[in-house]
């Protein structure tokens, strides 16, 4: 039986093809939001720059989700921690990650293994996008973002971090 080129981000339990188109996109899979914060609710511009594309997830018959980051130039990701383990490897850009209280410098084909309740945070250096794939178990916990009393703490913990490490917005009120 021939697999077919699905789009829409749908596969079930069938084979499924998404076809590259370029830039860090594939035919029929738009972008699925990050961080819970939409457009405008942003006042800090971090949402504008940040985008996440699930190449694979719930609709698939698999135990992982596969998704696509990208964090355009200016842009970061939420500083957080959470239960499971997640394993990135960055596709284009540069960018610096905080993994606990160290600071590295992360350029294409670098892989990084985030082991549970590490606190990270993903920002952009440079004028080009930076773009990562990021693999998380299907079942996991819901991230927990740094900020107030906690993000006080990790900062009088890691104080090299001041003036690094980025506030991502909460979501807004409905």
């Amino acid at each position: 039986m021939k697999s077919e080129d699905k789009t829409g981000g749908q596969c079930g339990d069938e084979a499924r093809l998404l076809k590259f188109s370029g830039e860090f996109r594939w035919h029929g899979l738009p972008p699925d939001g990050y961080g819970g914060v939409k457009g405008d609710d942003d006042p800090n511009g971090a949402y504008k720059a940040a985008q996440r594309f699930t190449i694979f997830g719930d609709d698939c018959a698999v135990a992982f989700h596969q998704r696509y980051f990208e964090l355009g130039p200016g842009g970061w990701s939420r500083l957080e921690k959470h239960e499971h383990s997640h394993c990135v490897i960055v596709m284009r850009g540069r960018a610096t990650l905080v993994l606990g209280g160290q600071l590295h410098e992360i350029v294409p084909y670098d892989a990084v293994y985030i082991a549970p309740r590490v606190e990270h945070q993903l920002i952009t250096i440079g004028e080009e996008p930076f773009g990562f794939l990021c693999t998380v178990d299907a079942e996991r916990d819901e991230p927990v973002q740094l900020e107030g009393r906690a993000l006080a703490e990790y900062q009088a913990r890691f104080p090299h971090l001041l003036g690094v490490i980025r506030p991502f917005p909460t979501r807004a009120s409905s």
